[in-house]
């Protein structure tokens, strides 16, 4: 399974592991050929979602703790991430320095990437996060 990360971190084969056997279990439901699932986005952003949870510990417990659309405001900075990536030709200076006006969080915590797909990702990933932290808090009322 290819990955866009560049596998410094120790869990990721655990993760590319879990992610792989869920595709070939949902290709085999669908009909699909198993042995032939193409990575995409999505898949991408799934791989993101279990390196934050089980690399950085951001489960469901610690992503309740963020109100007031936290979780997709960061996305929508690694977003915009992802677009200045592309078109900016000093984009590593600017991302480094220049912290977005979205980041809802300590200036220490954002760690943009020079690759436009890495940003995009977790920025995927973070709204992912706000999606499940809001069915959570509908499935308690």
């Amino acid at each position: 399974m290819s990955s866009l990360y560049s596998g410094d971190d120790p869990q990721l084969p655990e993760i590319r592991a879990q992610v792989r056997a869920e595709l070939e279990e949902r290709s085999r439901l669908w009909g699909l050929d198993p042995t032939n699932v193409a990575i995409n986005g999505a898949q991408l952003i799934l791989e993101e979602r279990r390196r934050q949870a089980l690399g950085e510990g951001w489960l469901p417990v610690h992503d309740d703790g963020h109100v007031d659309g936290q979780l997709a405001h960061a996305g929508i900075a690694y977003a915009d991430a992802g677009v200045k990536a592309q078109i900016r030709p000093d984009a590593s200076r600017y991302l480094q320095h220049g912290v977005s006006g979205y980041w809802p969080w300590d200036r220490a915590d954002w760690k943009p990437s020079d690759d436009p797909i890495k940003n995009l990702v977790r920025a995927g990933a973070l709204i992912a996060a706000e999606i499940d932290r809001l069915l959570r808090l509908r499935e308690e009322k």
